[in-house]
């Protein structure tokens, strides 16, 4: 019997992946199987809510908000859900989430074939005690991955899950939704001259919450020791936004560098279009779906080496891998730039859900027989 009904499960309850601000990785890959003939049913946790709410996004495709109760960023809702949706196959989004184990153990019970889609081992954080926890807690969820079939986001992590003696892995890399990518007609000095962008100078563009793990505040160490012809542009918001503030009045760089909380995700393609880099600062990116998105524009990236920079980037053939932030100043500096063209293609040809579809159906059909 053929197993059509697809569901997509996030256990992740926390800031990060505002709906319209955010390229989702759960819409994007439920259009891909829908067009491999799936129906795709995305559950997401809302803790703020106590009803089921529905949203229909495109045809084969429906996103169910269910109520959840959590901790921390972890959450759990009535899996019995799945069961009055008539789920056959189900993609849990699973990490070091508490309750996967949890949520395993219910699809085994009713006869859902579940698999695993993981990006992170272990937290991103850089607090100690946190990371510490969250080991724990991976290598307790280790023991149902090992009676699962599991998919990692990067090679890093597919070699991190053998080394804990999980052998049934196969790397699903993320893929950005091109259907959802505006065109982008405004010229180059119409984006800037409509925006408040000084024309002549030289576009740095940082995107992603200001948040520690993060590093916002090397855009501000970046751009206040380039020269006065370079301008920052840093996108996004979160717990150290104040701290971002005072650093940029500490640093004389309010005319140097423009701060945006919030932009929806059609308009944000301006920023990336204009740009001369794209600097990304984490060292433990699990992916980085703004990454693809401004190599999608063309734009020369430069990233701290980390597991989803490498996976993505070819190192000075479609974007740049970096170990300092004096290297990165280097590259601008010397002003390095690679071929719009050759990193356009790096995505289109390696990181689309259409590929990634692809192999989560090849499995799915293995197992129906």
């Amino acid at each position: 019997m053929k197993m059509n009904r697809f569901a997509i499960v996030r256990l992740y309850c926390g800031k990060s992946g505002a709906k319209g601000f955010y390229n989702s990785q759960e819409i994007g890959l439920s259009k891909a199987m829908v067009k491999l003939g799936y129906h795709c049913f995305v559950f997401y946790p809302d803790i703020n809510n106590n009803v089921i709410s529905e949203e229909i996004i495109c045809e084969g495709v429906k996103v169910i908000n269910v109520p959840a109760k959590h901790i921390g960023n972890h959450s759990k809702f009535n899996w019995s859900i799945l069961k009055e949706y008539n789920i056959d196959v189900a993609e849990i989004e699973s990490d070091n989430q508490i309750f996967a184990p949890e949520l395993f153990d219910f699809c085994g019970k009713n006869k859902i074939l579940a698999f695993s889609y993981i990006g992170v081992t272990n937290s991103d954080s850089k607090g100690g005690i946190k990371q510490f926890l969250m080991r724990l807690l991976f290598k307790k969820n280790a023991d149902i991955y090992r009676q699962h079939m599991n998919f990692s986001k990067t090679e890093k992590v597919r070699q991190e899950l053998n080394n804990l003696g999980i052998d049934r892995v196969k790397v699903a890399p993320v893929g950005l939704d091109i259907s959802i990518i505006p065109k982008v007609e405004e010229s180059y000095d119409e984006i800037k001259a409509n925006n408040g962008i000084p024309i002549e100078k030289k576009i740095v563009v940082f995107v992603g919450r200001l948040d520690e793990y993060k590093r916002p505040e090397y855009m501000l160490d970046l751009i206040h020791s380039l020269p006065i012809q370079f301008y920052g542009i840093m996108i996004g918001d979160g717990d150290k936004s104040e701290c971002i503030d005072e650093k940029i009045d500490r640093l004389k760089l309010n005319s140097r560098v423009k701060r945006i909380k919030r932009i929806p995700n059609e308009k944000i393609h301006q920023y990336y279009k204009i740009a001369d880099y794209f600097v990304n600062f984490n060292d433990n990116e699990i992916f980085g779906m703004s990454i693809l998105e401004a190599m999608y524009q063309g734009c020369n990236v430069i990233a701290f080496h980390a597991p989803g920079p490498d996976e993505i980037i070819e190192n000075k053939k479609s974007g740049f891998l970096v170990n300092s932030l004096d290297e990165m100043q280097s590259i601008i500096m010397d002003g390095l730039c690679l071929s719009g063209d050759c990193i356009k293609r790096r995505v289109e040809e390696h990181f689309t859900w259409e590929a990634t579809a692809i192999i989560f159906d090849e499995w799915i059909r293995n197992q129906e027989h």
